[in-house]
């Protein structure tokens, strides 16, 4: 341990029990501020329940450096604890003296250990090997990926490096190899409008589109929809930046901008292939913006996310890439919009009031909010779902999208088309007990 942390150690225990144990790292949690004590050696029984007498009953000991002379048993049991708690990332943040290891849980991230930095830059070589990169190249930023099993777990695990003032950060992302895809209530999606979608995703010809910012889970979304339309009997390809979701009964194209594998290039390439329905990752350029459109009116059926603040915005968003309006009106059939909420912790949930600006804003009352527990790691919310604008579009709305003089008319009739609001959405959420007025808000200004 650095000699830096040697006196915090020895304020809290006696001096022989503090030279006794090879202390590594010793801090506590930003939020929970629950002690986490890395130890160099194994602790016998005695020593661990001294420990755990002195220093409270959720004292979290890590005893992974006696195996750190084997970084691939380090990597083994990080990603086993990420596969626990149901993790997406993993974050190595150099510091001054050390590495700081956070997990990613629900959209937010948690420290859960504190590596030395001889300790990190084994583990670091070690990944960098397994991803096919250079290993002696410290100051560019690099990318690779590469298979790891845990159990019957496959997961696939794509590593970003970049330099910083400290060192090389590290940032792992972990896609299990195999989804279960469930139904759009599953995902948070309206119930009520189940029949509706169905009804939508068995056309021939159209286009659905789905936005919200990076993160609020478009690709899902789209993924589940894949799950109401006969792949067995209809040609279903996807074209994706990356591919995340791996689906067996589909055929699954990946974005390699430096080959020249554009969205624009390989969606021409695509229509040659006789698809029936396409999933097309993001709307990025204006060539791609019109080839969908155009696809989509050509008997295919067209699954697509762009970047948009909600419905009508989507449709702006495709006219300002130069998208014909008339091109616009005709591909369009449902506009989606969507962000992802903190679900409040079954365990630790309790009534409590609304404070007074989010009263005023909600009109609610009270509201059910977790106060914190184990099962939560002490945030008081666990897991997340998603809330939604669903706009199906009518013959009117479509005619005013086509004529330019009268799209100052266009949100008014929007709002006849709404089936639901985000803002009304999640207030039900709430209202049920599954998130709070507090998330609501804050994922509406995002």
């Amino acid at each position: 341990m650095d000699n830096k942390e040697q006196p915090l150690i020895k304020k809290l225990i006696p001096e022989e029990l503090a030279q006794k144990i090879s202390v590594e790292s010793f801090y506590f949690e930003s939020k929970s501020r629950r002690p986490i004590l890395r130890v160099s050696e194994p602790l016998d029984e005695y020593t661990e329940k001294t420990l755990i007498g002195l220093l409270g009953e959720d004292l979290c000991i890590n005893q992974v450096a006696s195996q750190s002379k084997n970084p691939e048993e380090l990597i083994n049991r990080l990603l086993e604890e990420a596969l626990l708690k149901k993790a997406t990332d993993l974050h190595f943040d150099p510091q001054k003296e050390s590495v700081v290891v956070r997990v990613r849980m629900d959209g937010l991230l948690y420290p859960i250990y504190q590596l030395s930095s001889s300790l990190y830059q084994r583990v670091l070589n070690h990944l960098k090997i397994r991803s096919r990169l250079n290993i002696a190249e410290k100051r560019l930023p690099q990318e690779g990926s590469f298979s790891h099993n845990i159990g019957e777990n496959s997961m696939d695990i794509r590593i970003s490096i970049i330099s910083t003032c400290f060192g090389e950060k590290l940032a792992m992302r972990i896609l299990l190899s195999i989804n279960e895809f469930g139904k759009l209530e599953d995902i948070g999606f309206p119930s009520s409008l189940t029949s509706m979608m169905q009804g939508k995703l068995n056309k021939k010809t159209g286009a659905i589109w789905v936005s919200g910012p990076t993160g609020s889970g478009k690709s899902s979304t789209l993924h589940v929809f894949l799950q109401y339309i006969d792949k067995k009997r209809l040609h279903v390809i996807s074209i994706e930046d990356p591919v995340e979701i791996y689906d067996p009964q589909i055929n699954q194209l990946s974005i390699v901008e430096s080959m020249g594998l554009t969205y624009s290039f390989l969606l021409k390439k695509v229509l040659r292939q006789d698809p029936d329905v396409i999933l097309l990752g993001e709307i990025r350029d204006p060539e791609t913006a019109r080839l969908t459109c155009e696809a989509s009116l050509t008997g295919h059926f067209v699954l697509s996310s762009i970047h948009a603040k909600d419905g009508e915005s989507i449709l702006l968003r495709l006219m300002d890439m130069g998208v014909d309006p008339y091109l616009v009106a005709s591909s369009a059939d449902i506009l989606i919009s969507q962000r992802l909420v903190r679900k409040v912790c079954k365990h630790c949930a309790e009534e409590v009031l609304v404070s007074p600006y989010m009263r005023e804003w909600s009109g609610l009352e009270k509201m059910m909010k977790g106060r914190g527990c184990e099962d939560c790691y002490y945030s008081g919310f666990r897991y997340r779902t998603g809330i939604f604008e669903v706009i199906s579009l009518s013959s009117e709305s479509k005619r005013v999208i086509a004529d330019v003089n009268r799209h100052a008319e266009l949100n008014e009739c929007l709002k006849n088309d709404r089936w639901t609001s985000l803002k009304e959405y999640g207030l039900n959420l709430v209202r049920q007990g599954k998130t709070t007025v507090d998330e609501v808000y804050l994922s509406l200004d995002s």
